[in-house]
Formats: structure tokens, sequence, C-alpha cells
């Protein structure tokens, strides 16, 4: 089961983050040397209110960046965050956290089944004090590609209940129809794989020092 922690994370085990350093919202690291979460910084927004319409941005993360162009993905992480508020309010919140994997077999897990690029990848250790958070990503990724059909999930409570308490995802899903317009009656579907065990970060990370992306 996953759960919250605060604290200094043993320091000696890296967290491996992605980072595109192309993107010139991830600068930070090239100007401050380290990795932040965006809690830290200073008026940030309601992002709840700002996933379902209520509040302008302001600054944007790129991950908040993305979602917010995406319908589809704004809704799933509005799901995520009203559900975070339920059932794991000390959480770090996927609207501000960094994501990360703590070994290189979760790293490669998501470099071949979801095609992320090995290259970006970065190893990290805590500076100080940091809030983290286990989840298996996969719910997320199952959430996201039913809504990219325009489905949903028939028990979301459950669904996001389980992402939240840090357990593996599923061995099925049960979708149904967005809208009417939707061709696909609801269905249960097999959701395949192992969990990839995604770490949300709240604080700060520094680059450790022996630095080198897996091969």
């Amino acid at each position: 089961m996953g759960g919250t922690s605060t604290g200094g994370a043993s320091a000696s085990k890296p967290f491996y983050l992605f980072i595109d350093l192309g993107n010139p919202m991830a600068m930070n690291l090239q100007t401050v040397g380290m990795a932040f979460s965006t809690p830290l910084l200073p008026d940030a927004p309601d992002w709840l209110d700002v996933l379902e319409g209520r509040e302008p941005p302001g600054a944007l993360s790129p991950f908040i960046a993305r979602v917010l162009s995406s319908p589809s993905m704004r809704k799933v992480e509005a799901a995520a965050e009203a559900a975070r508020r339920r059932y794991a309010p000390n959480a770090p919140s996927r609207t501000t956290a960094l994501f990360a994997f703590r070994d290189l077999e979760s790293v490669r897990l998501v470099v071949d089944r979801h095609g992320w690029d090995l290259r970006q990848v970065q190893e990290f250790v805590p500076n100080g004090r940091i809030a983290t958070h286990r989840v298996d990503m996969e719910f997320m990724s199952a959430a996201q590609a039913a809504a990219d059909r325009q489905l949903w999930l028939v028990d979301e409570e459950s669904w996001w209940r389980g992402y939240w308490a840090g357990e593996p995802h599923p061995e099925a899903i049960a979708l149904t129809c967005l809208d009417s317009s939707c061709p696909q009656p609801a269905s249960l579907q097999p959701l395949n794989g192992e969990p990839i065990w995604e770490w949300l970060i709240e604080g700060w990370l520094r680059p450790a020092t022996s630095s080198s992306s897996p091969k």
C-alpha cells in the first residue's frame, strides 16, 4: 500500500525524473540547479478551480500547460484532484507535484509501455525535507485513455479511492459513454501489465552528484 510521508526520504536512493530541457518552462533546472514543486511558488491558485474553469491559471508548469490544452486531460486531472481532497488530503497534489520514479525498473517500464524518452531521465536526491506519495500511474493512464475515447469510469469513487490509497490497478476497468453521441456501450475492459509505481513529490530536489541517464 502506498502512503504519504514527510521528511528526508532516503537521500542515498535517488529519484528518477523525466526532464525535457528543450521546453523553456523547465529552465529553472538550469537557472537554479534544482527541481521544485510549484506549491513553493507565491500566490499559487486553487488548481481545482483552474481545471474546472473557475479561476485563471497564472504561471504554468509544463504539465499543467499540457493539461489545460486538452479537454480530456482536464477532466481526468480535475477528477483526480477532487478525489485527492476527499481521500488523501495530505498527499502532494498532481497539479503541483514533481513526478518521479524510485528505481530503474519502473523507468524502463514507462519507456517500454508508454514511449517516454529515456534520454530525458535525470537522477535527483532530496534537498531538505520533502513530502511524497506513491501511486500506480496506470490508474491515470487507463482513465486518460478512456476519456480520450469519450468514455468514463462507471465506479469513479472506487477508482480514485484505489489510486490515492496507493493500490495496484485492478485487472479490468468498467467504462461507460460520456454522452449520447458516444458509439460504444458500457463495457468491462481488461487492463494488462504490472503496476508502475510513481512518486508524487512536494519540495526541492537537487541533481545527484553522480547523475547520469540510465542506459
